[in-house]
């Protein structure tokens, strides 16, 4: 008899949702894109996973896209996951960028009738032209300019800020993980030295499932065939 295939889960970045990964669904129709909890407003990351205490993380497989990838991490903390895939996301606190740190902290100020308008205007063809996307994918990007919970984001943004990081956890022989990271990432900086388990896209920036979904794919494959 088969043996049944671990579930497949994706978790998207700030400001993404399901169509950040559709690239990838095509190839990966059994993964799932969980809604996310609703957060209290000064909740850190940790705490906010312990009280998801999401039943599909056991077992499963997940593919955290930058702040999902942070997510992931701290799921696998607390349940017995396969594998987590990093796409643009971090382990290490010292690598989120200096540009990243001063937005989060000049975001608290400004009020969400004054962000969610320039979000929608200048926000999707900013990052198409900064990560050289398709006209296809800015279309994509202003859907999910569109449907963008702000104040989901700006928790986001503050836990990522705050967030210790998970050294000790990708530090673990039996810890099985991989990653894929833009050479050119402007908002997560690879680290130097680059771990072994982390596939470099040397032109790439961050938002590998739509620049490179190619090399994305294939990572998520190798994680799958090795579990």
């Amino acid at each position: 008899m088969a043996l049944e295939s671990p579930p497949l889960i994706f978790l998207p970045g700030i400001g993404g949702n399901s169509l950040l990964f559709e690239k990838q669904k095509p190839e990966f129709p059994q993964a799932r894109v969980p809604e996310w909890l609703e957060p209290y407003p000064n909740e850190t990351l940790k705490a906010y996973v312990t009280r998801w205490s999401p039943d599909w993380a056991t077992g499963g497989i997940l593919v955290g896209m930058s702040f999902g990838g942070m997510v992931a991490l701290e799921l696998a903390r607390q349940f017995p996951v396969r594998a987590v895939v990093l796409i643009s996301s971090l382990w290490d606190k010292s690598v989120i960028s200096r540009q990243f740190a001063i937005l989060e902290r000049l975001s608290r100020t400004v009020p969400n009738s004054v962000v969610r308008p320039v979000i929608r205007s200048f926000g999707p063809g900013s990052v198409r032209r900064r990560n050289r996307l398709s006209a296809e994918d800015e279309k994509l990007m202003r859907q999910m300019a569109n449907d963008l919970d702000l104040d989901f984001a700006r928790w986001a943004c503050r836990a990522v800020a705050s967030w210790e990081g998970a050294l000790d956890l990708v530090e673990r022989p039996s810890f099985k993980l991989s990653a894929v990271h833009g050479a050119k990432d402007p908002v997560l900086y690879l680290p130097k030295p680059v771990p072994s388990w982390v596939q470099v896209v040397q032109e790439g920036r961050h938002l590998l499932p739509y620049s490179h979904p190619e090399v994305v794919n294939e990572v998520i494959r190798k994680a799958l065939s090795s579990n």
